[in-house]
């Protein structure tokens, strides 16, 4: 297999950039910007080789390792920005309003102790690409598409007062 024997190997390696892209020729758009994490090669006795192979936005990189640590005194923009750097993430950090006498991470991931902070002043923490963003949500709270499990009879129908459009739901995971 060229993916794991031949000219191609270095094509998977972990740590490689993914892009992926969805849509019809001339207006593809991004739906996914991340980094190879794993690849698994399968020798079935019948039928061809495959690869499997594994990759992940780079918030991956906030979730591997439980730390211990305090931290005095200060903003959570400056803690973003410090595990942000840590991580090779650029930040994108809004005020995060007044500073905090300290904080404790106690055996958990930079990820879910950034995610409680994110979580007590209102923010949403996400990567987009290279980029950590850590600000208030922008959305409005309306939702600006209805899923409705079934048949597709109902596509293309409003949902309700709402005026917004109907999309059948047959299967996810």
């Amino acid at each position: 297999m060229r993916w794991t024997h031949g000219a191609d190997w270095k094509l998977f390696q972990e740590g490689n950039a993914v892009r992926v892209a969805m849509g019809y020729a001339g207006d593809l758009r991004p739906v996914f910007d991340g980094e190879v994490t794993g690849m698994t090669p399968s020798f079935p006795e019948s039928g061809g080789p495959t690869v499997q192979v594994q990759a992940h936005d780079r918030l991956h990189r906030l979730q591997v390792v439980r730390k211990e640590r305090t931290l005095t005194r200060g903003k959570y923009r400056l803690l973003v920005e410090q595990i942000a750097g840590a991580a090779q993430l650029t930040p994108a950090v809004d005020d995060t309003g007044p500073e905090h006498p300290y904080m404790v991470q106690s055996g958990r991931t930079d990820y879910d102790f950034l995610r409680a902070r994110a979580r007590v002043i209102g923010f949403e923490l996400y990567v987009e690409g290279r980029t950590l963003h850590f600000r208030p949500p922008e959305s409005s709270g309306a939702p600006s598409r209805v899923l409705a499990w079934g048949s597709a009879a109902g596509a293309g129908q409003t949902a309700g007062a709402l005026g917004l459009p109907t999309y059948p739901l047959r299967s996810f995971s």
